[in-house]
């Protein structure tokens, strides 16, 4: 988990110390990484948490972006659990080469077999709303903000 922080900072929230970016749930979750052969360090990163969706009306936190919704067979999430992804970046050079979305592929197949997962869910951001779209899925809620960023539900 502690490998995914350098990563969370630079691209998510660079202005919160690598401490404020822990979460109370990290040492119960999958952490994920993709790396570059001869880079020490990940280029992309991602994490998966069992969280139910948090459904509450009188709150900004709705229903978040569920997925799934995938046109690949192969990524069709079974019944079972609901599984959150969290903390997804990638390094801003590394971006557009596919990386990312390799990376998605695989925590799907994980949250999948391994987890159980029949939603796989998340925060997301305003700005990366249009990648997630591309990729199967989609906004069930309204907007709200963490801070000065902007999420959708």
């Amino acid at each position: 988990m502690e490998q995914t922080l350098p990563l969370r900072q630079k691209v998510l929230w660079p202005d919160l110390s690598l401490a404020q970016l822990m979460l109370p749930e990290d040492s119960n979750g999958i952490h994920l990484g993709a790396f570059i052969p001869q880079q020490r360090e990940h280029v992309a990163v991602i994490s998966l948490f069992i969280e139910p969706l948090p459904i509450d009306n009188k709150s900004h936190h709705c229903l978040d972006n569920v997925s799934p919704a995938s046109n690949d067979a192969d990524l069709q999430i079974q019944p079972g659990v609901m599984v959150r992804f969290r903390k997804f970046a990638c390094e801003p050079d590394y971006q557009g080469y596919g990386i990312g979305t390799r990376l998605l592929r695989y925590a799907l197949s994980i949250a999948r077999d391994e987890l159980h997962g029949s939603i796989l869910w998340c925060d997301a951001r305003v700005t990366a709303v249009d990648w997630y779209t591309r990729r199967g899925m989609s906004v069930t809620g309204r907007s709200f903000y963490k801070g000065p960023v902007e999420y959708v539900a």
